[in-house]
């Protein structure tokens, strides 16, 4: 599992950052640690849980991106618009809402591996 901290805002291309899928990718970080990988599964299951109202906006700053059975599946995640996006390869196979309150570990896991955040929205 490879969590990514993505930046929101629009950025030149001389900045030298990493596309994740239409998104500026600041850094990211391997989640070997299986106990680690149990809490960020969780935490997303109990966001999909306790979603709130829709949101016509998205502005992941975290993702998730694993590889299974030859095929890599990407999680782009707005905390603050309440929506995930799932892709399977290029495809995007799904959006579901999120409850945002369910942030702190995945911000722990990114400040823990010294990845840069993105700056929360004002």
């Amino acid at each position: 599992m490879e969590l990514v901290s993505l930046h929101q805002g629009i950025l030149k291309c001389a900045t030298g950052l990493e596309h994740f899928r239409e998104f500026w990718q600041l850094d990211s970080t391997k989640v070997t640690d299986e106990k680690v990988r149990e809490e960020l599964v969780s935490a997303l299951e109990r966001a999909a849980t306790d979603p709130t109202i829709a949101s016509k906006c998205f502005e992941p700053r975290h993702a998730i991106r694993v590889n299974h059975e030859g095929a890599t599946y990407d999680l782009a995640i707005s905390f603050e618009c309440e929506k995930v996006r799932a892709y399977k390869g290029k495809d995007l196979i799904s959006e579901f809402l999120i409850g945002n309150r369910h942030q702190p570990p995945f911000d722990k896991v990114l400040t823990e591996a010294r990845v840069k955040l993105a700056e929360k929205p004002k």
